[in-house]
C-alpha cells in the first residue's frame, strides 16, 4: 500500500504534464509550458526520487505536492516562463528594445508578429553581428543603403545596438520561453538580416537547428563564427576583404560554399564522419590544411576551420 501511495506523485505528474502539453497543443492555454518543463524537468525526477527513497511516506509526498505547487505559482508570478498580461486579460509577450540608452517595451505583440526596422550605420566603420536565436530559417546578405535591415519576430526576442566611436556590436538573441501554440501549428521562424556594404563585419552566429543562407559576397568580412546544432547552411563569400577567418562548429551540418575565383582558399576539417569534395576542385592537402595552389600569395584569403561530428561538405568558386 505503501508502494502504491508512493507512486501517486509520479503518477499525479504525468498527468498534469499531459494535460497542459495536450490543452496547450489544442489551443486551451497560452503558456510557455513547454519551455517551463524543459528548463525544470531535474526537479520533477528530485521529487519522484525523494518519494521513492522514503516509500511513499505521507508527509514526504503532501510536501512534493507543495513544493510541486508553490513552484509552479511562482515562475508565473516572476514571469519565468515570458508571460505577460495586456489590457482587456490577453496574454502576451515581454520584449525589450535597447538602441543606445533608450529601452523600448512591447507587451501584446503575439508570435505571428514580425518586426521591421532598421539601424543607421553611416558613421560606422567597423561592426558585429551577434545571432543567438535557437531555431528557424535564417538569412543574411547585403542592402543597398547605409543601414542594417532586419525582419525578426518580435516575441521572446531581444535587441540591442552598442556603438563606440566608429564601431557597432548589434545583438538578436532569443530570451527563455516560447509559445506552445507556434510549436504546436509548426511555424516556421524567419530571420532576415541586410547589412551596410560600407562596414567591416564579424558575424556570430549560435543556433540550434536551422536553415541558413549567408549570401556575403559583397561585404567586407573580417570573421564568421558559425555554432549550431544541425545545420543545411550555404555561405557565399566573396574577394573585398584581405583575410577572412571562418569557424564552423556543428553537430550535423550540410555545408555548402562558394568561393569567388582568385581568393586564397584553405580549409581545415576535423570531422567525425565526413564526406566532401576538396580534391575533387583542385585542393592540395598540404600540413593538415586543404589549400588551393598559390594560397600564400593569394591578394585575399579565405581561411575556414570546420569541426562536426557527422557532415557533407560541398565547395565550388564562382
Amino acid at each position: 500500500m505503501m508502494k502504491n501511495n508512493g507512486n501517486f506523485l509520479f503518477g499525479l505528474i504525468l498527468i498534469v504534464v499531459g494535460g497542459f502539453w495536450v490543452a496547450g497543443t489544442c489551443g486551451l492555454v497560452n503558456l510557455s509550458f513547454l519551455y517551463l518543463l524543459f528548463r525544470f524537468w531535474p526537479a520533477l525526477l528530485i521529487l519522484a526520487g525523494l518519494n521513492m527513497i522514503f516509500q511513499g511516506n505521507k508527509g514526504v509526498m503532501l510536501l512534493s505536492v507543495l513544493l510541486l505547487v508553490a513552484g509552479s505559482v511562482y515562475c508565473v508570478q516572476n514571469n519565468i516562463a515570458g508571460i505577460q498580461y495586456c489590457d482587456g486579460g490577453h496574454q502576451g509577450y515581454f520584449n525589450q528594445y535597447d538602441k543606445g540608452n533608450q529601452e523600448y517595451y512591447n507587451q501584446c505583440d503575439t508570435p505571428g508578429d514580425i518586426l521591421e526596422d532598421f539601424y543607421d550605420m553611416e558613421h560606422i566603420e567597423r561592426a558585429t553581428l551577434a545571432l543567438d536565436l535557437g531555431a528557424g530559417d535564417i538569412v543574411v546578405t547585403s542592402s543597398d543603403n547605409q543601414k542594417l535591415n532586419y525582419s525578426v519576430p518580435k516575441h521572446n526576442r531581444s535587441i540591442t545596438f552598442n556603438t563606440k566611436n566608429e564601431e557597432a556590436e548589434i545583438r538578436f538573441f532569443t530570451k527563455s520561453g516560447f509559445n506552445i501554440n507556434g510549436f504546436a501549428r509548426r511555424q516556421v521562424i524567419n530571420y532576415n538580416f541586410e547589412l551596410p556594404t560600407n562596414v567591416v563585419w564579424s558575424i556570430d552566429l549560435d543556433a540550434g537547428a536551422t536553415d541558413t543562407l549567408l549570401d556575403l559576397q559583397d561585404l567586407f568580412i573580417k570573421k564568421i563564427k558559425v555554432d549550431s546544432g544541425a545545420s543545411d547552411c550555404e555561405l557565399i563569400l566573396g574577394d573585398l576583404n584581405d583575410y577572412t577567418y571562418v569557424d564552423v562548429n556543428s553537430g550535423v551540418s550540410d555545408l555548402r560554399i562558394k568561393v569567388k575565383d582568385g581568393v586564397g582558399l584553405r580549409i581545415k576539417s576535423d570531422q567525425v564522419i565526413s564526406d566532401n569534395n576538396y580534391e575533387d576542385i583542385g585542393l592540395k592537402k598540404s600540413k593538415g590544411y586543404f589549400e588551393t595552389k598559390g594560397y600564400s600569395s593569394a591578394s585575399s584569403q579565405i581561411e575556414i576551420d570546420i569541426e562536426a561530428a557527422v557532415s557533407d561538405v560541398n565547395v565550388e568558386f564562382y
